[in-house]
């Protein structure tokens, strides 16, 4: 797994995400924590860019939707995920992920999901998404059960 994420921030992060008592102070704290983790400026840079960065966090995600406990992923993908929508808000792949992260409401993504919504909502809606799919297939199911 990348090392993206420096470690000082992420036990500061993780003391903050995992003692958090409202959905409010767990997404100020997550996105409070993006500048410090530096990862804005290595993309500036170039040391990795944003593709490299929404494969890393679809990794995270995949790692947390199979998990049974709160743990480093979910800090790791809560500092990353408000900096992937501010900087690739106009990729595919980012409003994919996000939007996927914002549907799903099962232990222990909660609380990752009230931040995904959060950025789902300020992102901005210039940018296309086909959201198609998702709709029919609500459509069908349904309009199969009546």
């Amino acid at each position: 797994m990348l090392d993206i994420v420096p470690e000082g921030v992420l036990g500061h992060t993780a003391f903050m995400l995992l003692s958090s008592s409202s959905a409010n102070h767990y997404i100020q704290s997550a996105i409070a924590a993006g500048p410090s983790s530096r990862i804005e400026n290595n993309l500036d840079l170039g040391i990795m860019t944003h593709e490299e960065l929404v494969e890393h966090a679809s990794s995270l995600w995949s790692t947390i939707v199979h998990s049974t406990k709160r743990d480093v992923p979910e800090v790791e993908l809560a500092i990353l995920l408000p900096i992937l929508a501010r900087v690739a808000a106009d990729s595919e792949e980012t409003r994919r992920l996000i939007r996927s992260i914002s549907v799903h409401d099962e232990v222990p993504a909660i609380w990752l999901s009230a931040l995904a919504r959060k950025l789902w909502r300020q992102m901005p809606s210039d940018t296309s998404y086909d959201s198609g799919n998702i709709m029919i297939f609500i459509y069908s199911n349904l309009s199969s059960e009546y």
